[in-house]
Parts: C-alpha cells; sequence; structure tokens
C-alpha cells in the first residue's frame, strides 16, 4: 500500500486502527481514505509474497485469524458507515454473520464457532470506543456513503463469479 502521508492525516491521522491487532486493517484504511474525499485503487498485478505468515505461523489457536478478521470488519463497519447505511446493511451482516456462527456449531467447528462469538462479543462489550471512533469518523468525513458507494459498488455479470470460483479473475473484464 502507499499512500501520501496528507491522505493519512486526512483519514484520521494515524495509519492504521490502533483497536485492530492484525487483519482487516488496510480495508479500514481505505474506507477512511474515501469517507475523507480520497479514493483508493486495487492494483491487481505484479503479485506480491509475504515471506512468512509470522501472525498465523505462531497461533495455536484454529479460530485466531477469523477472530481478529470478523471482530475488526465488524468494528470497522459499526465505525464508518453512516446511520441509514447501518440500519441497511447490519441487519443483513448480522443475519448472515450469526448465521455461520451457528452452522459452525452445529457441524462442530467450534473455533470457527468461538471465534464468531467472540467477535461478536468484542463489539458488543466496546459500544463505547465504537461511538468515540463513530464522531472521529464524522470529524473528518467529506464524502457521504452513498457518493461512496455510487463509485464503488457493482453489479458484475455472471462471468466475475464464475471466474472467481475458477480462480481466473485476472481473466476477467469489466
Amino acid at each position: 500500500m502507499m499512500f501520501r502521508r496528507r491522505v493519512i492525516e486526512a483519514a484520521g491521522g494515524y495509519y492504521f486502527n490502533p483497536e485492530f491487532f492484525c487483519y482487516y486493517e488496510e480495508t479500514d484504511l481505505c474506507h477512511r481514505a474515501w469517507l475523507a474525499g480520497y479514493e483508493t485503487h486495487f492494483v491487481a498485478s505484479p503479485p506480491i509474497q509475504h515471506l512468512s505468515g509470522v501472525t498465523i505461523a505462531r497461533s495455536e489457536n484454529a479460530g485466531f485469524n477469523l477472530h481478529y478478521y470478523l471482530r475488526n470488519m465488524m468494528f470497522s463497519l459499526l465505525t464508518n458507515l453512516e446511520l441509514p447505511s447501518l440500519l441497511r446493511i447490519m441487519p443483513l451482516y448480522l443475519a448472515i454473520f450469526l448465521g455461520s456462527m451457528t452452522l459452525s456449531a452445529l457441524i462442530g467447528r467450534w473455533p470457527s464457532a468461538q471465534a464468531h462469538w467472540r467477535a461478536l462479543a468484542y463489539n458488543l462489550c466496546n459500544f463505547k470506543k465504537i461511538r468515540q471512533q463513530r464522531r472521529r469518523i464524522r470529524a473528518i468525513r467529506k464524502k457521504s456513503d452513498r457518493e461512496i458507494f455510487v463509485k464503488i459498488l457493482r453489479n458484475p455479470r455472471l462471468e466475475y463469479f464464475v471466474k472467481t470460483f475458477q480462480g481466473r479473475l485476472a481473466e476477467y473484464e469489466d
């Protein structure tokens, strides 16, 4: 990721959210940059490979990465989305989230079920931090969710999903 200093300053003055230990921090930063009036772009090539996965490699808990990913995604959505967007998006998000947690428990995937539960519990227990972060976001916001969604949401053709499933997304052209 490459950002100019002024973009980071406009996006709250910090690079990664200090609440995030690992996972989803770059997505949160990009979302804040959009909110501050900048754009972010994904460049699919050239590919970059990690030399090692230190965070995951040191983890003895199979649900470690899932817990932090889900926890931080929910925290980011709750802090960055405007209230109308929250009311529109979060019911479906939570239904899928709770369905995934329930299914994990029913089929005996305990690390996954526990990761979901811990992510949900974290966000419920840190409502005060979410409110504080929402105030910070409100202070930097220059673009509404609606303005951002118009630029970033797409309705791709069926071919997009087929190529994604096949692992050939690089061949898809919009």
